[in-house]
């Protein structure tokens, strides 16, 4: 996947925009030394879990997204997440 990361993420943004899949923000693709969102290419069914490198398995996510997603498939990461945030919103944490 290394060597194909910015053809694909060429097509990617193409398709898909240049906002995270997952959280939305705006993603930045130029790599200064500060950048806080820089962009990653995620698989949505991880290649540990059967997924492959094909564009159909492939999006773009920040690495906070991307990391917290790990090796899970979409519904467990989006389920996860959607549990969290309810969590914190009942404990009086809602950050938003």
């Amino acid at each position: 996947m290394a060597k194909n990361h910015q053809s694909a993420a060429k097509k990617l943004i193409q398709r898909d925009g240049t906002r995270c899949h997952y959280c939305g923000v705006e993603l930045v693709f130029s790599h200064p030394i500060h950048a806080k969102i820089t962009y990653t290419v995620d698989h949505i069914q991880p290649v540990s879990k059967g997924g492959t490198d094909a564009l159909e398995n492939l999006v773009l996510a920040c690495r906070s997204c991307n990391s917290t997603k790990r090796d899970k498939d979409y519904g467990e990461f989006v389920f996860t997440r959607d549990m969290n945030s309810t969590l914190l919103f009942l404990m009086g944490e809602n950050h938003d």
